[in-house]
């Protein structure tokens, strides 16, 4: 894909694009327990297919694949396009479903995290973490093991170290009370119409202007009012739209 994107003019190019085709999303603030199972799929979906469309660069079957599954999205927004339940690449052997290796992507998103994080008196990756209330790692912990020792001692260590650190992180209720109120304001502030817009630049290496796009987003806000939340969507974009809280939706999915 060229760094150099053609503007999108022509407004045949967004026929596709109608927000009335979310509309059902609005219906979250009256709930009192989000729809998790469709949360987890529209995340999920979106982040598996914008990982598909930037590695189609040179893969005409990855191209033809990622304008397929778009075309299903275009169509019907809401309903799944079908990946499977987890984050396709990041699997391995030995995972279970509650203790996992640390990839190379996790990595990068907790370096990067801490780096755009204010400074802390915390040395522990997780404690700095939980100091960040947009953290994704919520009910999540990242530990080294020493594979030198034996089963017994690893064992009997783990339990100790579990037992402690339970009591510095929030139950699991909290965990997903504080998911219910971001799902809420998820749908409130459009951010899956809008990553879908993304979507199509980064497909059809198109730019959409940001007075266009506000204006398909927030027809009905007013001009001054709109930037302060395209911004605001932008910043989201990342905390909502990455394999973390693929993990975590998936997790809650489970336990409802």
């Amino acid at each position: 894909m060229s760094q150099n994107k053609e503007t999108c003019n022509d407004n045949d190019e967004l026929a596709w694009f109608n927000l009335e085709s979310y509309s059902e999303l609005k219906n979250e603030k009256n709930k009192n327990s989000p729809n998790y199972i469709q949360w987890y799929s529209l995340v999920n979906d979106r982040v598996n297919l914008e990982a598909i469309i930037k590695a189609s660069k040179d893969d005409v079957r990855l191209k033809e694949l990622a304008s397929t599954l778009f075309e299903k999205l275009k169509t019907h927004p809401l309903r799944p396009l079908g990946f499977e339940h987890h984050y396709r690449g990041r699997q391995h052997e030995t995972n279970t479903s509650t203790v996992k290796s640390v990839t190379e992507s996790r990595l990068n998103y907790l370096y990067s995290a801490m780096t755009n994080s204010k400074e802390s008196k915390s040395f522990l990756v997780d404690e700095i973490m939980m100091e960040n209330a947009d953290n994704v790692f919520d009910g999540l912990a990242h530990v080294m093991i020493d594979l030198r020792a034996t089963d017994e001692q690893i064992c009997s260590d783990f339990k100790l170290w579990l037992s402690k650190w339970r009591t510095k992180v929030p139950k699991t209720k909290v965990v997903k009370g504080k998911y219910n109120k971001k799902i809420k304001s998820w749908a409130n502030a459009l951010i899956v119409p809008y990553m879908d817009l993304e979507l199509f630049s980064l497909l059809t290496n198109m730019k959409i202007k940001k007075a266009k796009k506000l204006e398909l987003l927030l027809p009905k806000s007013k001009i001054d009012e709109r930037e302060s939340q395209r911004i605001r969507l932008s910043q989201m974009r990342t905390k909502v739209f990455n394999p973390m809280t693929v993990h975590v939706l998936e997790h809650l999915k489970n336990k409802n």
